[in-house]
């Protein structure tokens, strides 16, 4: 579990999904709190989810977050038995960004947002608890 002040960086809250959503769509905290929801249920503890599970009207919504950079759409071919290609699409939060928008929601600056950002990625084995690094070692010396 990758942690930075105190914070959880591999999970994902609604509320922050909807500070970050408000934020790219300038949209109300109320508005951008239920649609934040609706991803949440689709996304639930996952970071990328198949196309095909969406409807058209909720599809539109991803498309908007794609554009403004909180999500990120993949693919893939794969060759079924009868040589017919068979194309899927995922959808992809873009957790970066996510946490960057959700950061300017709460009024930091840029650089601040920025310079937290790249501290979380730089090095994680800075942020690993100490005794992360002696759990194993029983296992290892036997």
């Amino acid at each position: 579990m990758r942690q930075y002040r105190g914070i959880n960086l591999d999970i994902l809250t609604a509320k922050e999904f909807g500070k970050a959503i408000s934020y790219v769509l300038n949209i109300r905290k109320e508005e951008a709190e239920e649609k934040a929801n609706i991803l949440m249920d689709f996304f639930g503890y996952e970071e990328r989810i198949i196309d095909n599970c969406i409807s058209p009207k909720e599809r539109q919504l991803f498309y908007s977050l794609e554009r403004e950079g909180l999500l990120i759409t993949d693919g893939e071919k794969v060759s079924l038995p009868n040589r017919k290609t068979w194309r899927i699409r995922y959808w992809q939060l873009d957790m970066k960004n996510i946490k960057y928008y959700a950061g300017r929601r709460l009024g930091k600056t840029n650089k601040e947002v920025i310079d937290e950002i790249k501290s979380l990625t730089d090095n994680i084995y800075l942020h690993l608890p100490q005794d992360m690094w002696f759990s194993r070692k029983d296992y290892y010396l036997n």
